[in-house]
This record gives structure tokens, sequence and C-alpha cells, in this order.
């Protein structure tokens, strides 16, 4: 087990607390190709004087892989988009209506697409917030 000290400061402003914390919006890659020889677990820093935000520990029962080991923080739609999304909009009445907004995913989506606050992975073929890369060695 080890663990990575790392400044979300920006990332936590844009994406908020708990999209950090979901170990599930992490990809992991050993040697280049997807990896399950680690467990992720996210945590925050709350050391007064630390320079760092967060906590990402890694953790394996197996042997521990030499190389380059990646951590992905992956762009993926935020679960509330899809919660608060009508489609429709044609009755307001419908249970559950009036807790939805009409084509809220496609007013998130134009806003991320002006900003391009992602950049695309076409080795990976997903999009992601930030990488953090690890040598480990003997």
């Amino acid at each position: 087990m080890f663990t990575i000290g790392v400044d979300f400061t920006a990332l936590q402003a844009l994406l908020g607390k708990e999209y950090l914390l979901d170990t599930t919006n992490y990809a992991l890659m050993a040697k280049g190709q997807p990896s399950d020889a680690f467990t992720v677990a996210i945590s925050e820093n709350t050391g007064t004087n630390a320079k760092y935000t967060h906590k990402i520990q890694l953790s394996t029962n197996k042997q521990i892989p030499t190389g380059d080991v990646e951590i992905t923080l992956v762009n993926k739609e935020p679960s509330w988009i899809k919660d608060k999304n009508d489609d429709s909009g044609l009755n307001i009445n419908a249970a559950g209506a009036m807790d939805k907004t009409y084509g809220i995913k496609y007013l998130v989506g134009g806003i991320e697409d002006a900003y391009n606050i992602v950049v695309k992975e076409t080795k990976d073929n997903f999009q992601s917030y930030a990488k953090i890369k690890v040598n480990i060695s003997k």
C-alpha cells in the first residue's frame, strides 16, 4: 500500500467533493493496460499545513507490478444531470415532472463543449480531467 498526495483545488470547485471522492470515477492503468492490480481509496487531506487537498491510496494483495502506473480521473456525466433531465417537457403534471428541467443535459453539455475543459484521449478512448503517473521500481 502507498499513498499519493494530490492538489485537486480547482477540480473540487468544478466537480464538487462527491465526484472526487467516488472511486468509480478513477481508472487505473499498469504498463499501458487497464488494471485491477490495485484497489483505489480517495480521502480528503485534513492536515492544516499540507500542500495537497486529497490522498489517493493504492493497495493490493497481489505482487506489486513494476513500471508505470497511471491513475486517471475520468470525465463522466454527473448523475444529477440524468436525474434532473426531462427529454420531452410535454406534461408538467406527470409524476416527478416538477423536479426535472427540460433539456438540462443539453445545456450542460453545451457549456462543457464551449469551455472545452477536457482533452480527448485517443489512445485510451475516454476523456479525463487529470492523470497521475507513478513509476514503481524494485
